[in-house]
């Protein structure tokens, strides 16, 4: 007992959060040019109305870069720590409104890939603010352990890295392409704060140690950039 008691107090201390993970699923897109703005009305018209019932948080990304081929412009996120409200998404039950919502968009954008997942480690979101500029990387993971327990090492000894930023470590579910089981996610505030933090990284003797134990077990698939375009 003394010893739990001893480890939840390192991860309280560290604001690190293993046990309240955040449920999310992707929508990839491609959006014309010409249409991105009439996209952007109608998801702000249908995700602002009380006919969404879901709490789930809803948000719109830009792709920037991308190491995969994929012919994707944008990215429709949903996220929530609540389960249940990420059920309410896939409740089946009939909605003409929705229906209607769906067709427009399908007249505005192309639907890509699908895929859901959970995070496993994350920084407390109480220590996170609301960057617009994400970096995440597509992992293939062969010893989900080993890597968990070196990510929260790093997290812990790279704290002074970082300020207010998300950064996790999770897992990939259901329909992603083969090969991908596992991403680490980091916000930034902009282009150049990202590229002037991964150079400290780089630097930093205790995320070199991170980088030496993880890269046995684990193989880079590919990774993206994004930026926020709107959230509701």
């Amino acid at each position: 007992m003394k010893k739990l008691f001893a480890v939840m107090a390192v991860y309280l201390s560290t604001g690190i959060l293993t046990g309240q993970p955040v449920y999310w699923s992707v929508y990839e897109l491609n959006i014309d040019r010409h249409n991105r703005a009439a996209a952007v009305d109608l998801m702000d018209e249908w995700f602002s109305s009380e006919d969404y019932s879901s709490k789930a948080n809803v948000a719109l990304y830009q792709i920037h870069f991308t190491g995969a081929d994929k012919d994707v412009t944008h990215e429709l996120h949903f996220f929530s720590e609540d389960l249940s409200e990420m059920n309410k998404l896939y409740s089946g039950d009939y909605n003409p409104k929705f229906d209607l919502f769906l067709t427009k968009l399908n007249q505005l954008s192309d639907g890509k890939d699908a895929f859901t997942g959970k995070s496993l480690v994350r920084v407390n979101p109480k220590e996170s603010k609301d960057h617009s500029f994400v970096a995440v990387w597509l992992l293939d993971v062969q010893d989900v352990a080993v890597y968990k327990l070196a990510f929260e090492k790093m997290l812990n000894k790279t704290k002074k890295l970082r300020s207010g930023h998300h950064f996790s470590f999770g897992t990939t579910l259901f329909g992603i392409e083969p090969g991908v089981n596992h991403y680490v996610l980091h916000t930034f505030e902009s282009y150049q704060e990202m590229m002037e933090i991964m150079e400290k990284y780089n630097d930093n003797k205790d995320f070199q140690e991170f980088v030496k134990t993880i890269s046995p077990i684990r193989t880079m698939v590919y990774n993206i950039t994004r930026n926020l375009v709107k959230r509701w």
